[in-house]
Order: C-alpha cells, then sequence, then structure tokens
C-alpha cells in the first residue's frame, strides 16, 4: 500500500522548519545592525565581529 502524503507532510515540516529558522536568523541580523549602527559596543568590538 503506497502512501504519497508521507513526503509530503515531511516536506510541509522542512519548510516551516526552515521559514522560522531563516526569519529567525535574519530578525537577530537586523538587531545587531541597529545595535552597531546606534553606537553599542566599542570601536574595537566592531572591527573585531566585522574580521571574523
Amino acid at each position: 500500500m503506497d502512501q504519497p502524503f508521507v513526503p509530503l507532510v515531511f516536506l510541509a515540516i522542512g519548510t516551516y522548519v526552515l521559514y522560522w529558522t531563516v526569519r529567525y536568523a535574519v530578525r537577530h541580523a537586523l538587531a545587531d545592525a541597529d545595535e552597531r549602527r546606534n553606537g553599542g559596543g566599542s570601536e574595537g568590538d566592531r572591527r573585531r565581529s566585522i574580521g571574523s
């Protein structure tokens, strides 16, 4: 008995997880950029984080 919906369920779950992972990463990247733009941290900290 073939169950073609099982791969679709895994695809839906994977897509959902990927969506929230990317959303989380972008949200924190924007927050980090805002913090750097508004003067959070010292100049040396900014240079180190850009180079690493």
